[in-house]
């Protein structure tokens, strides 16, 4: 009986090198080191018209009241710090860390900026910021900006 090879004995199992797999708890401790005090920079669209500053800043998850958008020497800060929550009722606990995640943004305001007429609104997972522009330049130190 003739012997039938469905491989060829030239052919290779597999196309490219070796790569040995990562020992799991090194790489567990370098992902765990960056991850530590790792703050996020949420995405931003910025729109500068001939009379207003349009911002947006993609901050999805979060509630308005966890935003804090300040302005100091006009530099726009926003910042989000949300908590873990665990909350207990008799004896079943429970954990809530899907938006334990830290947001925080820098974003430097032209000198003409009114900053004590800022429009700022929180809709579907964007804050929108509209800052109006003004002719003399602005000389506030330091303001906190409500969401709404």
């Amino acid at each position: 009986m003739k012997e039938i090879r469905l491989i060829r004995s030239d052919s290779h199992v597999y196309p490219g090198e070796f790569v040995p797999i990562l020992e799991e708890q090194p790489s567990k401790n370098k992902v765990d080191e960056k991850a530590k005090n790792t703050i996020i920079k949420p995405l931003v669209n910025m729109t500068e018209m001939q009379d207003l500053l349009k911002i947006e800043v993609f901050i999805p998850g979060v509630k308005k009241e966890d935003i804090l958008v300040e302005i100091n020497e006009n530099i726009l800060s926003v910042r989000v710090v949300n908590k873990k929550e665990i909350t207990c009722v008799g004896e079943v606990c429970t954990l809530h860390e899907f938006d334990s995640e830290k947001f925080e943004r820098k974003i430097p305001l032209p000198k003409n900026s009114d900053i004590t007429f800022i429009n700022a609104e929180y809709n579907g997972g964007v804050l929108k910021l509209h800052i109006p522009k003004t002719s003399n330049e602005n000389s506030y130190k330091q303001m906190r900006v409500v969401v709404y």
